[in-house]
């Protein structure tokens, strides 16, 4: 089974989203809680979280860091530590750990001061607010309605952990929105504006972009930022989910969309983006790039016409075969099951006999996942399926629940479009958001009392 939210929804007082026009020349935004950036929502979850042997159990009743005289324990760092190992699809070790630890506490540590900064403004977190989102990922990942705590659980992860996150993401989300929201204003010469580049664009090529960005707030920070920037490229580069890791590290406008920036011309961005981003082919990710404000890490996903059919918004339906594979398996169990599953691809013809091929090779019964568009997929799959032909079987992929062979059983194209007024508002009120947030939070951080034990 593989979990998928790509597209991002938003919870508010109607769970959505509206904008309110003032004149005739500017209209003001108004986002409603934004998605959350929790990493459960959107990739394979069935690592055992449980902490490593090697952990000493006295040391999780120690304080990590103490923020204004909150505290932040180590049984809580190591909580949200497995939290993102599981939603990465990472290899949950001391290495691991030891690698992501100082990356995630800088993420509680900023978590504590947007919750204190709610509290300060008399803001809460409702039980209600806790049962829309959960509810929210139920939906969006086909977990039985209610069955939310028990698909935790089973995978066992920590409800602790993502209780946490999930309030501490809604606070700060009506933080912003008491404060900040209210002060965008957007023209409509600047729509117009976006509108005749895109439409002069046409027929030129555009790349799909995912990013993470680490921030440097303070002097002195720019060495550690950087060995955190290139501990993800390396987790990336060994499996890990980068659209996980984006939404858990991200301090960019993007991180609740996983990173996505969208599609990009040649010369948007500084020429050291650019520099990097020319250098990589489809499917590749960067080194850590300095830039103005603190590091990038880009993934250049595909390239396309401007204008053209977006790739990721065919849909498809699909089929699977699943063969399981322990994420521990050892390397001779790992090949003959790999050389099991292409041999089922290799047989396999298209969806009408798919069940006749696992019956077969004494496999179980296919699993239907429905019609999707190929944006709704996993980071890890997208590429894959986005080249596959009606009838056409995947080469196996690898995910913590084992080896998935997957089957496209029909294929529709949208037509071309361009984005409208209201998406390109949305777009640009999230950005200036985003960034007035990430200031905001700076703030707090410079005038926090922060100390790491």
């Amino acid at each position: 089974m593989f979990i998928q939210l790509n597209r991002w929804r938003r919870l508010g007082a109607n769970h959505g989203s509206s904008f309110f026009a003032r004149g005739s020349s500017q209209r003001f935004v108004d986002i409603s809680m934004p998605a959350f950036k929790l990493a459960l929502f959107a990739v394979v979850l069935a690592a055992a979280l449980s902490l490593p042997p090697t952990t000493a159990q006295a040391q999780l009743g120690g304080i990590a860091a103490a923020v204004n005289d909150e505290v932040i324990s180590f049984y809580d760092l190591e909580q949200r530590l497995g939290l993102v190992i599981s939603s990465a699809g990472l290899k949950n070790n001391i290495e691991t750990r030891r690698r992501l630890r100082s990356q995630v506490l800088r993420t509680l540590v900023d978590e504590s001061l947007q919750l204190q900064e709610a509290k300060r403004l008399e803001i809460e977190v409702k039980e209600k607010d806790l049962d829309v989102a959960k509810r929210l990922i139920e939906k969006q990942n086909r977990i039985p309605e209610g069955r939310f705590a028990d698909f935790v659980a089973a995978r066992r992860i920590s409800m602790d952990a993502v209780v946490n996150q999930l309030k501490a993401e809604i606070a700060w989300t009506k933080v912003v929105n008491r404060r900040l929201r209210p002060t965008i204003q957007i023209s409509d010469e600047e729509i117009e504006e976006v509108l005749e580049r895109y439409q002069a664009s046409a027929g030129k090529e555009e790349r799909h972009v995912l990013e993470i960005f680490l921030a440097v707030d303070q002097t002195g920070q720019q060495e550690s930022v950087r060995r955190a920037a290139q501990r993800l490229v390396e987790q990336v580069r060994g499996g890990a989910d980068f659209q996980a890791l984006a939404r858990q590290f991200s301090q960019g406008a993007t991180a609740a969309q996983g990173g996505d920036i969208g599609w990009i011309l040649e010369g948007q961005l500084s020429p050291e983006l650019e520099a990097a981003l020319a250098a990589l082919k489809p499917g590749g990710i960067s080194s850590p790039i300095e830039a103005p404000g603190g590091f990038y890490i880009f993934v250049l996903r595909q390239k396309r016409v401007r204008g053209g059919v977006d790739p990721l918004a065919v849909k498809v339906a699909l089929k699977q075969i699943v063969l399981s594979l322990p994420g521990d398996a050892k390397p001779s169990v790992v090949e003959r099951q790999q050389s099991r599953a292409r041999d089922i691809a290799a047989d396999i013809s298209g969806c009408d006999d798919l069940a006749a091929t696992a019956r077969q090779h004494g496999v179980g019964k296919p699993g239907d996942l429905g019609e999707l568009h190929i944006g709704e997929l996993p980071d890890r799959f997208r590429s894959v399926v986005a080249g596959l032909a009606v009838g056409q079987a995947s080469p196996p992929l690898r995910t913590p629940d084992g080896l998935h062979v997957l089957v496209v059983c029909s294929r529709v194209e949208p037509k071309a479009t361009i984005p409208d007024r209201d998406t390109i508002i949305d777009r640009i009120g999230r950005r200036r958001l985003t960034m007035m947030s990430r200031r905001y939070l700076r703030d707090l951080r410079r005038d926090a009392v922060v100390e790491y034990r």
